[in-house]
């Protein structure tokens, strides 16, 4: 069963999971100096998460080939606290490190989102910046309802390429 359609055992099934992070956060330099500087983060990951699973199948006693489809979605604001780091190098590049921890437990749900990231830029001008870098990702969600019960671990690792604007 997937929502409200019965997938036979023997159907072949193509399923398609999208997933999308949209984020706006405020930082706070709470430690500032020429060469380095500590920030606080507060702010907002909005997580749009779709699952759809479909497939076509032979009715026997009919005769008839049918496509049967259903999905499923969360669209969830979560909000983030988080540290940053910057520390200056020669020739206008900087590393950047930062993490973000958010966890949350209500009404049968229980989960946290976390992000670490570790990064080179470099800064041509003082309102732009390109760079290269690692992120890890990784949302973990459990679920203990009465009609459902069920765990998500969705997590990337790998490498990024950036580029930031500031004013």
């Amino acid at each position: 069963m997937w929502g409200d359609v019965a997938l036979p055992i023997d159907a072949k099934v193509n399923g398609e999971f999208t997933f999308s992070i949209h984020e706006l956060a405020y930082e706070y330099a709470f430690l500032h100096r020429d060469h380095y500087e500590l920030s606080a983060t507060l702010g907002m990951h909005y997580t749009e998460l779709e699952a759809k699973l479909a497939a076509t199948v032979t009715l026997p006693e009919q005769d008839i080939t049918e496509r049967i489809s259903d999905s499923a979605s969360v669209d969830e604001p979560l909000p983030v606290i988080g540290l940053r780091g910057t520390w200056g190098l020669p020739h206008n590049f900087w590393i950047d490190a930062s993490g973000q921890f958010f966890a949350l437990s209500t009404g049968g749900y229980d989960g946290n989102l976390q992000d670490y990231k570790v990064a080179l830029s470099w800064q041509p001008k003082k309102w732009l910046g390109l760079g290269i870098g690692y992120d890890s990702f990784s949302i973990t969600v459990d679920v203990d309802r009465r009609k459902f019960n069920g765990k998500l671990d969705w997590s990337y690792r790998g490498p990024i390429v950036f580029y930031s604007a500031s004013f």
